[in-house]
């Protein structure tokens, strides 16, 4: 039971001689200390420190212990983490992470930040001062952001995109992409085994080449990516046949959005990716009526019941929204930014909050 006086400076303060000489003398007011409180802190100076138990149990010990009064034991190191993207606002990462973080205790801040194109260089050099661990990258900065990094880890670089950024040696900053593994996770946790399956991808853009790479890499037999720009998607096909000198390619090919042969190549799919932003606002879809059936699987990036798979579904086919991949990098990006496990269970449950106004 403490009463403090807060100022600056305090030093001069009578307040604690004269309210300490009333509890004394007062029957009433039981155990009352009033105290001058100021610049009584204690921090853990590190590099890494995020992983530290130090401030759980100093913490934990000022409490008890009666011969420690006012102490606050706390890391202080990076304690901001950013989603860059245009837009941002109807994102749920900073919820899930923010759970994230107070499930594991750590002093650390999740926000979007809205980032026109314009915006991102600044945004980017900002990361590199002290108050900042890293990022997410959204839409449609996961390659225009590249050439603003440090380095990349070795899949970023072979994919083509980023979607997390952290600090390495030196306070350098890192791209990595966790797209790619979230997907597959995802698509496991959903039941769709890879190996040999033929698969269309609508976009070419840094989500679809983070889809493209990691499936690819899984065995399919064929993989058709359809675009609205046939040239992006043929670059991406051009790309994914030469990072594939260690195993034999499938069977890869760019189609454009409206070419007459993509319904037929999709009737026989057994896998159809939406990878491209088209499903968040209203109505709108990269495909209408879908040429899908019950053999079919509808996957869309967007997390949220979208106007693909209601129609898709209405055809008969299973669908999948891309809230397991969403979930997935982010627990892959947690890791990367302070080498703890992520708790998936505590991120789910928050981004299912999320959902509820």
């Amino acid at each position: 039971m403490n009463i403090i006086l807060i100022g600056d400076p305090v030093a001069h303060g009578r307040e604690c001689t004269m309210r300490n000489a009333r509890c004394k003398i007062d029957p009433g007011i039981v155990h009352c200390a009033f105290c001058i409180v100021h610049s009584m802190n204690i921090i853990l100076i590190g590099d890494p420190v995020a992983h530290s138990r130090e401030c759980k149990m100093q913490n934990a010990r000022c409490k008890i212990d009666p011969g420690i009064l006012h102490s606050a034991f706390c890391i202080v190191h990076s304690m901001n983490i950013i989603l860059i993207g245009d837009p941002v606002a109807h994102s749920r990462s900073p919820k899930m992470q923010n759970a994230a973080f107070a499930h594991l205790g750590l002093d650390l801040s999740f926000a979007a930040v809205h980032t026109p194109l314009a915006d991102l260089p600044l945004r980017v050099a900002a990361l590199r001062g002290p108050d900042y661990l890293g990022a997410n990258v959204t839409l449609p900065h996961k390659q225009a952001v590249i050439p603003l990094l440090d380095t990349l880890e070795p899949e970023a670089a072979r994919i083509g995109a980023v979607n997390v950024i952290y600090k390495g040696a030196g306070g350098a900053l890192v791209g990595a992409n966790t797209d790619a593994p979230g997907l597959l996770e995802d698509l496991r946790e959903g039941g769709m085994a890879l190996a040999g399956r033929s698969v269309v991808l609508l976009g070419a853009s840094g989500a679809a080449r983070a889809a493209a790479f990691a499936l690819v890499g899984a065995g399919l037999a064929r993989l058709t990516i359809a675009n609205r720009s046939l040239g992006r998607a043929a670059d991406l096909v051009a790309n994914l046949r030469g990072s594939s000198a260690d195993q034999p390619p499938p069977d890869v090919r760019a189609i454009a959005l409206d070419d007459i042969a993509l319904p037929a190549i999709i009737a026989a799919a057994d896998l159809l990716i939406n990878a491209t932003s088209l499903g968040w606002h209203a109505d709108e879809t990269p495909l209408p009526n879908p040429p899908v059936s019950a053999h079919t699987l509808v996957y869309d990036m967007v997390y949220r019941e979208t106007r693909l798979l209601r129609e898709a579904a209405a055809q008969g086919a299973r669908t999948r929204d891309g809230a397991g991949m969403l979930v997935h990098q982010g627990a892959l990006a947690l890791t990367r930014w302070t080498g703890r496990t992520a708790p998936i269970e505590i991120m789910w449950a928050a981004f299912r909050s999320a959902l509820t106004p």
